[in-house]
């Protein structure tokens, strides 16, 4: 297994469709700028109630850091965020 480097990969999907991967960032840019939006990356990483890491959590820690909005903590958005984990995987048992 050979990991490649992000863009390229991005670039290289886009080329196979015909497409140019800087017009649709240039898109994406403009509408965060019409929303009055910042990127803001927390992370990936987080910790479960007996402090162990948890890997691939960005999807948590950004609906924590968007809920919360600017300002907090490290702590508060991680602690946000398990809360989320939490909430949605009981709903997705719930439904299942």
């Amino acid at each position: 297994f050979e990991m490649r480097e992000h863009r390229s990969i991005v670039e290289s999907w886009f080329a196979r469709h015909g497409q140019n991967v800087d017009s649709f960032v240039a898109k994406q840019e403009q509408a965060l700028e019409a929303l009055k939006l910042n990127v803001c990356d927390v992370g990936s990483i987080n910790r479960n109630e007996r402090g162990e890491q948890m890997y691939n959590q960005c999807f948590y820690l950004s609906i924590a850091r968007a809920y919360l909005g600017e300002g907090h903590k490290r702590a508060v958005i991680e602690e946000t965020a398990l809360f989320f984990k939490r909430v949605i995987e009981a709903a997705v048992i719930a439904a299942h």
